[in-house]
């Protein structure tokens, strides 16, 4: 994980956490530090969770892509709390794990930074219409390239006709009693 000055994590996010108000649900003192990106990678949809009625996010490698996000300085207690949200373990048998990367600031400058990454992949599944939606009205709200947004609208999903995402009270046990809007 890399620190920044003021003893902040920096979390990089390309989903979800992207839109303000799942992140503010998420994190007492999110600071938006950049938008930037992840030379050679690219933002796909494995498994399915209710929460959101179909796959999850994760980043794969793409040769020649960019995946755009948002870096967040986060204090070491939101990055246990989103560690918390995501399932991520120290052994290694959560959903998803910690995986440390190097992005492209807006700056121009390489950033060491923490993502969240799937541990088991398999085959890609379709996001729901809402969550693809939750994710797009992140990347507007953030100033993500309009090419890279135009790009996600066209990702295939399936569509959904009640609203996401679903509320859960398995949320708020996995977390010791917060509610926590988890994928």
């Amino acid at each position: 994980m890399s620190v920044s000055q003021d003893n902040h994590l920096l979390y990089f996010a390309y989903g979800v956490d992207m839109n303000p108000e799942h992140i503010a649900a998420r994190c007492d003192e999110p600071q938006v530090f950049m938008v930037a990106h992840l030379p050679d990678h690219a933002l796909a949809f494995f498994g399915y969770t209710d929460r959101w009625d179909g796959g999850l996010e994760s980043i794969v490698e793409s040769p020649g892509d960019r995946l755009y996000g948002l870096i967040y300085e986060v204090t070491y207690n939101d990055a246990d709390y989103l560690d918390a949200c995501q399932g991520a373990r120290l052994d290694g048998t959560g959903p998803y794990f910690q995986f440390p990367v190097e992005v492209i600031g807006e700056d121009g400058r390489s950033h060491s930074v923490f993502t969240y990454k799937k541990s088991s992949l398999g085959e890609t599944t379709q996001p729901s219409s809402g969550y693809l939606d939750y994710i797009v009205a992140g990347a507007t709200a953030q100033g993500l390239p309009e090419a890279y947004i135009e790009r996600l609208k066209r990702i295939d999903n399936k569509p959904t006709d009640e609203p996401l995402p679903r509320k859960t009270d398995l949320n708020r046990i996995l977390v010791g009693g917060h509610a926590c809007n988890c994928g």
